[in-house]
């Protein structure tokens, strides 16, 4: 049977559809598809990376949180979270508010936090420390450090939370505030007059007076290292801060637990 002859093209010289590529058929569509593949799978990855990097950090919180651990483990995890730079803010203040964790991890993680803690909503932040009910004392103390760091680096506070700290019922919690509020414009000289009674010889907190006015008179990074150091006084001079790290000494790069003798000692 001879071949069928038209006059018309399309039937004359048929063009297989099988035999057009993708980006035949679908023009830009198809190299736009592929592009959106490569940055679906990049972000995948990316996504993967970034748990699979992280995988120490949520180990330590896990320990932290899980009660059967020994209490040197959780203590310990919490040491190193609160050395983790990969560990924000506000996950640090987190795990310091929950009864979860032991009482020395939680001030191992409130210990940690410093003006970044505070940049995010400085009102919020100064209202909470102030005004939260049921915080045990030396939470709230450490808490209001933060306060202190932030106002020492230009950063403006509000002056009513400021002022309920200042006449909080425990004199080391006022004398923080006090630091802070003596960065507020008008209320410096009255402030200053008050640390400055503070460090008078014979006061009961004369030694972290003293050091809260030197990094007063000091510009940064000084002002910060000896807010550092007025932190670490509180381990061993605060009476609920005393208890806490009672038994407890740093050896090697971690906490452990002081011997029998030792603790006589």
């Amino acid at each position: 049977m001879p071949p069928i002859r038209s006059d018309l093209p399309i039937i004359n010289n048929p063009e297989p559809f099988e035999r057009r590529t993708m980006a035949d058929r679908y023009g830009s569509f198809y190299y736009l598809g592929l592009a959106g593949l490569v940055v679906l799978v990049g972000l995948v990855a990316w996504f993967g990376y970034q748990i699979w990097s992280l995988r120490g950090v949520w180990a330590n919180i896990y320990v932290l949180n899980d009660p059967r651990r020994p209490e040197a483990e959780r203590v310990n995890a919490a040491w190193a979270l609160s050395r983790d730079p990969r560990v924000t803010p506000r996950q640090r203040w987190d795990l310091c508010l929950s009864r979860t964790p032991p009482d020395l991890g939680r001030y191992l993680l409130a210990e940690s936090l410093t003006s970044t803690a505070v940049e995010a909503d400085p009102s919020a932040y100064a209202k909470a420390v102030a005004y939260s009910e049921g915080w045990p004392i030396w939470l709230r103390l450490l808490l209001v450090r933060p306060l202190a760091y932030a106002a020492g680096e230009g950063e403006r506070l509000p002056n009513a939370p400021l002022d309920a700290l200042r006449h909080h019922h425990d004199p080391i919690i006022a004398l923080w505030a006090t630091y802070a509020r003596s960065f507020s414009q008008g209320h410096t000289g009255e402030a200053l007059a008050e640390l400055r009674r503070a460090a008078e010889p014979g006061g009961p907190h004369r030694e972290l007076a003293a050091l809260l006015l030197e990094a007063r008179q000091a510009r940064q990074p000084d002002r910060n290292a000896i807010l550092d150091r007025a932190s670490l006084w509180l381990r061993t001079h605060h009476p609920d801060a005393l208890r806490l790290w009672q038994g407890w000494e740093e050896r090697d790069g971690r906490l452990v637990r002081r011997s029998a003798p030792d603790l006589r000692g």
